[in-house]
């Protein structure tokens, strides 16, 4: 005791002595050491003995398990600063024995806290909720995004215009081709009329021929009964 204050029940004289000391010069009421098989002296560590290790807990939810009670204090502290609980004091590895561990604010630990991130999450049974929010990418991935979509519609139009580029080049092949037949079936047909001409030139020496030799029949049947009547 210490001015009528209880300070604790302590294991060896050195650990009260020590516990004296500390709330005579800080007015601190330290947490005596304890033992492995009982609770622990940080909030929210608790020792777990079918694993044989320290559990910790947040508001009913599980932190996991830890080989030492510091660390279980850690894992505890990292949950319960994003919610604004009191944290432990945690003290350094030389000091662990001295009992002068007690809860503290967030302020006067000795190893800063990173900020819990802003999620939905809600504990069994604890009702403790935080606000959920719209997860976004950064600006950077953004501008990734964007330069791809950029070179994606890009790509699209180039592909567009190499296949209206082919398109129009056949095209244009189709049309000479077709003005070339046409040509060949102009040249067939006047081939074809000059033909006809010639049928015809010689169907019209032919009816001159015929015409010749009925002209020539009928002189010499006439020359016939001629010499006829003279003999």
């Amino acid at each position: 005791m210490c001015k009528g204050k209880g300070l604790g029940r302590h294991a060896t004289e050195e650990a009260a002595a020590r516990a004296y000391s500390n709330y005579a010069k800080d007015g601190v009421v330290p947490l005596p050491p304890r033992d492995p098989t009982s609770s622990s002296q940080f909030r929210g560590v608790s020792w777990n003995k079918r694993r044989g290790k320290w559990r910790a807990d947040c508001k009913r939810k599980h932190l996991g398990y830890h080989a030492t009670e510091e660390a279980a204090a850690q894992a505890y502290n990292i949950e319960a600063g994003g919610l604004g609980l009191p944290l432990n004091v945690i003290p350094p590895a030389g000091d662990a024995d001295d009992g002068s561990n007690t809860a503290a604010p967030a302020s006067a630990l000795s190893v800063p806290i990173p900020a819990a991130p802003a999620r939905a999450h809600t504990s069994a049974g604890a009702g403790c909720k935080r606000p959920a929010s719209a997860s976004l990418a950064p600006p950077q991935t953004k501008a990734m995004r964007l330069e791809t979509s950029a070179d994606a519609a890009g790509a699209a139009a180039g592909a567009r215009a190499a296949a209206a580029a082919v398109a129009r080049g056949a095209a244009l092949e189709a049309r000479i081709k077709v003005s070339k037949a046409k040509a060949e079936v102009a040249g067939l047909h006047a081939k074809a009329a000059e033909l006809h001409a010639k049928a015809a030139e010689v169907d019209t020496a032919l009816a001159e021929a015929q015409l010749a030799v009925h002209a020539a029949e009928q002189e010499a049947a006439e020359a016939g009964r001629t010499a006829a009547r003279a003999a």
